[in-house]
């Protein structure tokens, strides 16, 4: 089953409804490698022809967080991003803030250390992000 039609089926798993809209972000975002703007997917979709307005992208990608079939990241750099949960429970990222590309950490790196170094007592983990900000090879020089 491709990776497109796994998320179609996660969307009606939780009763929402699979829409021509929904579709269309899923499948930009399916194809895409690295997280995008809400802007670069209403730019992509309209180029593909489909009528889809800014709000409704909007709307889309807060479904499909609070679905949990995606996530939010890259806030520091004025604007979010957004990436499908492939599989993994949470990823982190690396951006570069000259080109805007991102790169996938392979781990995560909260895990490695103890929860006694990091956390307050009696303070209850429902979630984190770990994103690292700088400048990629081609952007340094």
């Amino acid at each position: 089953m491709s990776v497109r039609n796994i998320f179609y089926r996660s969307i009606k798993s939780r009763g929402l409804r699979l829409t021509a809209q929904r579709k269309a972000v899923i499948d930009c975002l399916v194809a895409s490698k690295k997280p995008l703007s809400a802007e670069d997917i209403y730019l992509h979709v309209q180029r593909r022809g489909l009528g889809i307005n800014l709000a409704t992208v909007y709307r889309t990608l807060d479904t499909l967080v609070e679905s949990g079939l995606a996530e939010r990241v890259g806030m520091e750099l004025h604007r979010a991003y957004y990436t499908l949960c492939r599989g993994r429970k949470h990823l982190h990222h690396f951006f570069c803030k000259g080109c805007g590309n991102s790169y996938d950490l392979p781990h995560c790196p909260v895990k490695e250390r103890t929860t006694e170094d990091l956390i307050p007592e009696a303070f209850t983990v429902t979630s984190h992000r770990y994103e690292v900000y700088g400048y990629c090879g081609k952007c340094s020089s």
